[in-house]
């Protein structure tokens, strides 16, 4: 029985090193598929993003933005990159006011309005005149993003 001993506790080690292996083979398992999910899912939320996006451009088009890049970018979650530019004489307090009630119930356009109108705001708190060309810089992921410049930016 004593020369069994150190048998027996190799048995049992390597009996555990192959359910720990098998154990871990299964969790990395669960958790690729649950990652692969997760990233299929993600991937058509963003999708679905980008195209509810795609109908906004026309509009912010026909408010006096001209799209100067457009670009896509894919990952586990993929991004639609857009740069508009377009004249800050179209974008007044005024005409900023009538365009975010006629866009009301366009929560994309509002956002790229409202995002312009604050931008405006606190330019002009330092500056009596905005620069002649505003630019809009659109990153459509999840969630999105929207940046404004008075000026051409130098970011690239």
């Amino acid at each position: 029985m004593h020369g069994a001993g150190p048998f027996f506790l190799w048995y049992l080690e390597r009996d555990m090193k192959d359910k720990l292996q098998k154990t871990l083979t299964g969790m990395a398992a669960a958790v690729k598929d649950s990652v692969s999910d997760l990233t299929d899912s993600a991937k058509e939320k963003s999708m679905a993003l980008i195209e509810d996006w795609l109908q906004v451009f026309p509009e912010l088009e026909a408010l006096g933005l001209e799209i100067t890049s457009f670009g896509i970018s894919l990952a586990i979650s993929p991004a639609l990159e857009v740069e508009l530019h377009g004249p800050t004489e179209a974008f007044t307090t005024e005409e900023l006011d009538q365009h975010i009630a006629t866009y009301a119930d366009q929560k994309y356009v509002l956002l790229v309005l409202k995002t312009i109108r604050r931008t405006q705001n606190l330019y002009l708190r330092f500056r009596e005149t905005p620069q002649e060309e505003l630019f809009v810089k659109i990153k459509v992921k999840v969630p999105p993003e929207v940046r404004v410049y008075f000026g051409r930016p130098m970011i690239v």
